[in-house]
């Protein structure tokens, strides 16, 4: 009549709540997730926006008080403590943001997600892999670095030698396309 009883090992524990009328669940990340909200539009997509626009003001009111500097055609919005620097033109436009590894200038390592899946872990190699070859290079006091222009993408890198092929990107700066 009644099938006989199968017994499983149980090979793992799991823990749970139940709740009635509310999902709950385990997320060690959940926090800092919240705490990265204004980080979760795509990047490029804010490019060009107005400071005063109803979206750039949303994203930057999640990114807390920056510290502010300019001079005639650019100013500034640094968040050392969010690894990100904003540069606007005189026109009020976001024109470029860039994303800084830890310690870089004094800033945090940002800690949102990097264009074409690129990490601060990755290899310059890897990168070129990724991107190809950039349109321009060079080799400066602040170290090594690369624009892809047509992606709109310069990096900068942790070294000052332009055949060093493993070192780590220290800054990614992404910018409008003319």
């Amino acid at each position: 009549m009644y099938a006989e009883a199968t017994y499983v090992p149980i090979t793992r524990k799991e823990e749970s709540l139940v709740s009635e009328g509310t999902v709950w669940r385990f997320d060690p990340m959940l926090a800092e997730d919240i705490a990265r909200a204004g980080t979760f539009i795509p990047l490029s997509s804010i490019l060009g926006k107005d400071i005063n626009s109803a979206e750039m003001r949303a994203w930057l009111s999640n990114l807390g008080t920056p510290e502010k500097f300019g001079n005639d055609d650019r100013y500034y919005y640094d968040y050392k403590s969010k690894g990100i620097r904003l540069v606007f033109t005189r026109t009020r436009r976001l024109n470029i943001i860039s994303l800084y590894s830890e310690g870089v200038d004094g800033y945090r390592q940002y800690k949102g997600n990097l264009p074409y899946g690129l990490s601060f872990q990755s290899s310059r190699k890897e990168i070129e892999s990724i991107l190809g070859t950039p349109n321009m290079s060079s080799e400066g006091v602040s170290g090594y670095q690369t624009s892809y222009h047509s992606k709109g993408i310069d990096i900068s890198y942790n070294t000052k030698r332009s055949h060093d092929m493993n070192a780590r990107m220290k800054i990614i700066s992404i910018q409008t396309v003319p």
